[in-house]
Formats: structure tokens, C-alpha cells, sequence
């Protein structure tokens, strides 16, 4: 059975008028391991984008989510469960998803390309290079 793994884009919505948004990071769930991983770019990156960037509501909605993210692995980890719960359930239940800073996308389903480790490189690069 191949190795599936669910991603879930993580984007600072600067405009909810305009629609105006960024990826800054990426949440994986691989079908062969437990619990979450997270990846989030730098930041410095949006002060130069954006003059009027709010760092210190940023750190505070980056904060609630990877919080909620240490907590899930944590909950998973000492219970020995398989993590089978859907994906955006885990985002909704635990990590706050809905702040209107930082908003996560719909969940997309793919195959991994080689290691968990080689398709997270290269998603990354993919969905957050600029």
C-alpha cells in the first residue's frame, strides 16, 4: 500500500476584503506515523510585504496553533492510538482554525513521492517559495 499523507495550507490573511492572502505554512499528516508535523516559514518575510504586518497577533494565532499542534502529537502519543480522525477535525477540534489572522485551506490527499521527509522538502518548496 502506497503512503498517503493529507496537507493542509496554513495562510496569513492580510485582506479579508480583498481576499488578500499568503502561505506561510504547512501542516502534514502521513498515513504510516502518528500525529502531525508542521512547518512554517519565515516571518520576517511579511514585514517586508506588508508595512502595517501586526507581529505581535501573529505570534499570538502562530502560538495558539503550534500549542494545539504539541498538544494533538502529545494526546496521540500517550495514548498508542492510530491517529485515524480526519484531518480537518483535528484542525477544527484542536488547533483554533478558524482565527481570521491565520486561516487553513481545505485538506488535499496525496501519495508521498519517496520518505516523509523528501515530499515534505518538496512541498515546501513548492507552496512556500517566493
Amino acid at each position: 500500500m502506497n503512503n498517503t499523507f493529507a496537507y493542509i495550507i496554513l495562510q496569513y490573511c492580510h485582506s479579508i476584503l480583498t481576499r488578500e492572502a499568503i502561505n506561510v505554512g504547512i501542516l502534514f499528516k502521513f498515513s504510516n506515523e502518528n500525529g502531525v508535523r508542521f512547518y512554517l516559514k519565515e516571518k520576517h518575510k511579511l514585514d517586508l510585504i506588508y508595512q502595517e504586518f501586526d507581529k505581535t497577533a501573529f505570534d499570538l494565532a502562530l502560538g495558539n496553533i503550534s500549542q494545539g499542534i504539541i498538544d494533538y502529537n502529545q494526546e496521540i502519543k500517550e495514548s498508542e492510538v492510530k491517529l485515524d480522525q480526519n484531518f480537518t477535525e483535528v484542525i477544527r477540534n484542536k488547533l483554533k482554525w478558524q482565527d481570521s489572522l491565520l486561516q487553513f485551506s481545505d485538506p488535499f490527499i496525496s501519495v508521498a513521492i519517496d520518505s516523509n521527509e523528501s515530499t515534505m522538502s518538496c512541498y515546501i518548496k513548492l507552496l512556500l517559495s517566493n
